[in-house]
């Protein structure tokens, strides 16, 4: 029988022009639906205590509302709030 050859996986070249781009994720809304499924798996672990199923939780609401958001596209360019952060640097 012959040998398998693996192909070693490819990496992606990151779009560095978005935060959400830098991370790995096409747009904004897969990285908040990829938080979300963290946040998730996070809150239903058995060894979560119950004050941070209470924080856990109301970040999990805080990422649906996110999405409601950039679904509704109240504002097209983004939908986090950037007021307190520095200014992005993609470089």
């Amino acid at each position: 029988m012959g040998k398998v050859v693996t192909m070693p996986a490819r990496k992606r070249k990151l779009d560095t022009s978005t935060p959400w781009g830098a991370l790995g994720f096409d747009s904004e809304r897969d990285m908040l639906i990829d938080d979300l499924r963290d946040l998730n798996g996070r809150i239903k672990s058995p060894s979560t205590t119950a004050t941070a199923v209470a924080a856990l939780s109301k970040r999990k609401h805080e990422v649906l509302e996110q999405i409601k958001a950039l679904d509704s596209a109240d504002d097209p360019e983004s939908i986090l709030d950037s007021s307190d952060d520095e200014a992005w640097d993609g470089s």
